[in-house]
């Protein structure tokens, strides 16, 4: 299912070289579009739409075409948000991850804000560093001399930073639970934060 922006299909229809089933509700356009990942099906679908903004949700059975139409609206809606990069078609499938974050935004910025909450009460400069210090230590899997080369700090920098962490987030980075919110977090304010 192609979600549309705007609520007129027929001209995105007229300059596909395919065969399309078309219909709109109180939501907006959509397109029902035979094999979307065929052989050059996904530069006619980006020539036919123009620019127009719009979002290709997972092709799946015709039973479960409704959910391919709501993921593709969620996409829609996140970029418009700034949660996901612009393109045309948005493609669901390749932001399956921040959508499923993204999916409730107050449950996910609850997640943030409580996993986040003891870092809220430094001053902006420490705070940033010590997120991207966090960030940084989760994807280099605690490995010191990773984190020093990415963050361009002395390895002692880095030891400092975690030890402060710990200091504010207790025991949320002993555990795989712990990490993993704290990732999650770190990936929803992310993500939020491009608004």
């Amino acid at each position: 299912m192609l979600a549309l922006a705007g609520d007129n299909p027929g001209s995105v229809t007229r300059r596909l070289d395919l065969d399309a089933l078309v219909g709109a509700d109180a939501a907006g356009a959509w397109l029902v579009l035979p094999d979307p990942d065929g052989p050059g099906r996904r530069a006619a679908i980006e020539r036919a739409l123009e620019g127009e903004p719009a979002a290709l949700g997972p092709t799946v059975a015709p039973l479960d075409a409704h959910r391919s139409l709501r993921w593709a609206r969620l996409a829609l809606e996140l970029s418009r948000e700034g949660a996901l990069p612009p393109a045309t078609p948005i493609r669901t499938a390749e932001h399956l991850a921040t959508m499923i974050l993204l999916g409730d935004r107050e449950l996910a910025l609850t997640l943030a804000r409580e996993r986040l909450a003891a870092l809220q009460g430094l001053a902006g400069g420490e705070r940033d560093r010590l997120l991207e210090t966090l960030t940084a230590w989760l994807a280099h899997q605690r490995q010191t001399p990773a984190i020093a080369a990415e963050l361009h700090v002395h390895p002692q920098t880095v030891r400092y930073r975690i030890a402060k962490l710990r200091e504010l987030l207790g025991d949320t980075l002993e555990t795989p639970q712990g990490r993993f919110e704290l990732e999650l977090a770190l990936r929803i304010s992310a993500s939020l934060s491009r608004r």
